[in-house]
């Protein structure tokens, strides 16, 4: 599958928002996946077949990600991990190259596996459906 291809709003012409709204193709595979269940919202007039979502949605999926060797982690400070979105788009790529988006059907074809749950908004709670 392909990235993610995510990046900030604000990067893309949108206006400053104090929940670091993520930005993702209304195509693409980490939307599609997560429609469903997550408070996505259309970009607007400054990128069109763009969707945005509060960040915080996207880092509680790595909220119990293990950390193999933290001491990696200690060489840059924290707000250069949040401004930029690298960090993030990398975690969420990991994501989809584990196939965490991807389902195989009963003749061995994968499309894009889209997750039913909590009302959008409400939690991140994800289930296959």
């Amino acid at each position: 599958m392909p990235p993610a291809d995510i990046d900030w709003d604000e990067n893309r012409g949108g206006t400053r928002n104090p929940e670091n709204l993520v930005s993702a193709p209304d195509d693409g595979t980490l939307y599609l996946s997560t429609k469903d269940v997550l408070p996505w919202t259309a970009c607007g007039a400054h990128d069109t077949h763009r969707m945005v979502l509060p960040s915080n949605h996207v880092e509680q999926l790595f909220g119990k990600a293990p950390v193999p060797d933290p001491s990696k982690l200690s060489t840059m400070s924290i707000m250069t991990r949040c401004l930029n979105i690298t960090f993030l788009a990398d975690a969420v790529d990991l994501l989809i190259s584990e196939g965490l988006f991807e389902e195989e059907d009963e003749d061995g074809h994968e499309s894009t596996k889209v997750y039913a749950g909590r009302a959008a908004g409400r939690g991140t709670h994800l289930r296959v459906r």
